[in-house]
């Protein structure tokens, strides 16, 4: 019988000399997780990835929003390597970015068959920002010697601010939208937006990254030390304004009904359309009836159609080009549909007792052409109108097809029959003392579009208060989307300094204030209401009290420069050849 090595022995193997040799357990322990290490740090694919499931564990479904602060550490360490591993790293890394996004955003394959293919198309876009994210943190670190710990967040924020600008932009899940339970650290998105916000995070990942044992093999605490200083900074001053804003309504108040339906939506729903009227209609008579005094009842987005879109005739309408009826038929047409949309305004209005502001579809007939609106009407308790929101910002291949208008065939391929025509300027309406501002859909994303509304109110005399967005969610069936959509208002709030109240078909309808604070908010896929009680007098003293509202993204205009600077340098060849060289990148 061969001789058994001890307990703290493996059994004996055999050398090239054949003598027997043994280890220590210990010894192999050790040197097992030592290849292994060396094996994952190499990986491009393996680093790439646990960065992107870190991150997405951070937004909605789970909402482990810390991690979020965590995740791009393994991103950051490929910036510090003096070689990244691997061979075509950076197509690993873009297809670590796809698989991130089509988890991120799967929701947006679910409205019609024909979405999974625009889920495909804007997830292989956003894949292009982990490569681009890394490449140009290199290239900024090593062409302008600009430490990693201001490098890195810079890039990344003058990447989501690209993100919000290109192909009519995607804000959307942008990484700063994590911290909304963290909210005294956000309240600082009033003097540099949303961006702004991911900068601090992405400084913290940064010093994390360099406190960390990291595969450059430098440790220093500096960069966590200055990170950790600027999100308690940014914590003191996020307390200061919440402690603004946290007063009690008092005096007079505007009550607002907010109407929070449960319609599915689908592009080739063979559903009754006046179910969904039906239903609004009953759930505001439940609201009337059990709180008294209501000033405003909203309605979602599209909700007031029915079968009846909103008529409006702009001089003298024409029959469409190949149509088999005369002048003389189609103006009775057309005002006997008009007569039937007034009716239907002044008979809800009227047994409601309130003024509305209900979402419709409206089709416009000037001479000759027929184009649809995306609307928002201001009805009085009598039911005129008395002032009316076109969407200006259109949801690309979910309202339109680029280039449809030149070439309609393009239609053919999508569920729509026709494309949104964009409205030309905001609207301010007037109740009891306060000015509201609706807009619709996703236009509560695009944080450039609801600022400049609001200045351009402002210049004509007509500063809104109250931030009023109007949206059928239902297209995504009570999915995380509704989540991701309700930080977008919460950062708008905090941007602009106005409360944000949400009507959303299927959920989540929101009662925001000026400090983002969801006061209230409305059931996941189910029915509700909210019932928002707005002070007047506060509301208005508190108008104008944000910076990011009078500069706007000055500060991620500030980062794309660095960026841009970063690219002109290293499109010298005599800087080409200095990245070229190891040992240039800087840790702290």
């Amino acid at each position: 019988m061969p001789r058994l090595a001890g307990k703290n022995f493996v059994p004996a193997r055999q050398t090239r000399r054949g003598r027997a040799q043994s280890k220590p357990i210990e010894t192999v322990i050790r040197m097992t997780d030592k290849r292994w290490s060396k094996r994952w740090n190499e990986s491009t694919l393996l680093v790439g990835l646990a960065g992107a499931v870190l991150l997405w564990s951070a937004f909605p479904p789970l909402n482990l929003w810390p991690l979020a602060w965590v995740a791009p550490v393994f991103w950051v360490w490929l910036v510090q390597r003096e070689q990244l591993p691997g061979s075509r790293l950076y197509w690993t890394l873009y297809l670590v970015g796809l698989l991130h996004w089509l988890a991120v955003i799967h929701w947006v394959r679910l409205p019609h068959w024909s979405a999974y293919f625009g889920w495909l198309a804007l997830s292989l876009y956003l894949g292009c920002y982990l490569p681009a994210f890394v490449g140009l943190s290199r290239l900024t670190v090593r062409a302008l010697r600009v430490p990693i710990w201001l490098a890195v967040p810079s890039v990344w924020c003058a990447l989501e601010w690209v993100r919000g600008y290109a192909f009519t932009g995607f804000a959307l899940a942008l990484i700063g939208h994590t911290q909304i339970p963290f909210l005294p650290f956000v309240q600082f998105a009033d003097l540099v937006g949303a961006c702004g916000v991911s900068w601090v995070m992405l400084m913290v990942s940064c010093g994390l990254a360099s406190a960390l044992p990291n595969p450059a093999g430098q440790r220093t605490w500096t960069p966590l030390v200055l990170s950790l200083v600027l999100v308690l900074a940014a914590s003191v001053y996020g307390s200061l304004r919440l402690a603004r804003f946290d007063t009690e309504a008092s005096g007079e108040t505007v009550k607002v009904a907010l109407i929070q339906g449960c319609i599915d939506t689908t592009f080739d729903s063979d559903e009754d359309p006046n179910e969904a009227f039906g239903q609004y209609l009953n759930l505001s008579r439940q609201v009337v009836r059990q709180h008294p005094n209501i000033d405003l009842i909203v309605w979602p987005e599209s909700m007031f159609t029915a079968t009846l879109p909103w008529i409006d005739v702009v001089g003298s309408a024409q029959p469409p080009a190949g149509a088999e009826y005369s002048p003389e038929e189609f103006d009775r047409y057309l005002n006997e549909m008009t007569k039937a949309t007034q009716y239907k305004a002044e008979s809800v209005a009227q047994e409601l007792g309130t003024s509305l502001l209900v979402g419709t579809a409206c089709v416009q007939y000037r001479g000759a052409r027929k184009h649809l609106f995306n609307s928002a009407l201001w009805l009085d308790q009598s039911g005129q109108l008395q002032g009316r929101y076109d969407k200006m910002h259109p949801v690309m291949f979910g309202e339109y097809v680029p280039f449809g208008e030149m070439i309609p065939w393009l239609y053919s391929l999508t569920p729509m029959h026709k494309g949104l025509t964009a409205g030309q300027q905001p609207v301010a309406v007037e109740l009891r003392g306060l000015i509201l501002s609706p807009c619709i859909c996703f236009e509560n994303t695009v944080p450039q579009l609801l600022r400049s509304q609001v200045r351009q109110l402002d210049s004509e005399g007509h500063d809104p208060d109250v931030l009023v967005t109007i949206t059928n969610d239902g297209w995504f069936w009570g999915s995380a989307l509704l989540d991701v959509h309700l930080a977008c208002g919460v950062f708008r709030a905090i941007e602009l300094r106005r409360p944000m109240l949400i009507a959303a078909n299927t959920g989540f309808s929101a009662w925001v204030d000026a400090s983002g604070k969801v006061l209230d908010k409305g059931p996941r896929r189910d029915t509700g209401s909210v019932i928002v009680e707005l002070p007047v007098e506060p509301l208005t003293k508190a108008r104008g009290s944000s910076v990011y509202l009078q500069v706007g993204d000055l500060f991620s205009w500030l980062c794309v420069g660095l960026c841009m600077s970063a690219l002109a340098v290293a499109g010298n060849s005599r800087w080409r050849r200095a990245m070229a060289e190891p040992g240039s990148a800087q840790s702290s």
